[in-house]
């Protein structure tokens, strides 16, 4: 993997981390294309849809955490 490759995959991770899955998948499919070789960006672009596809569940879970923390304390 080359020095460029990482860094697209770690601002690709960075963007996620952010919740800002737009920008990631616009930056994977992008990187996805510039190198076919490198099966991360694909796995990243996966990652990327079901984050997106659950994200209306994640976001019920989360808050319902959120809860449980607020009622215990």
């Amino acid at each position: 993997m080359t020095f460029k490759e990482e860094k697209y995959i770690t601002e690709i991770v960075r963007l996620i981390r952010a919740h800002k899955y737009e920008e990631a998948m616009e930056l994977a499919t992008y990187a996805a294309h510039r190198f076919p070789e490198n099966s991360s960006f694909e796995k990243q672009i996966h990652v990327i849809e079901l984050i997106n596809k659950y994200k209306p569940i994640l976001s019920v879970q989360e808050h319902n955490l959120e809860q449980e923390r607020i009622n215990y304390e």
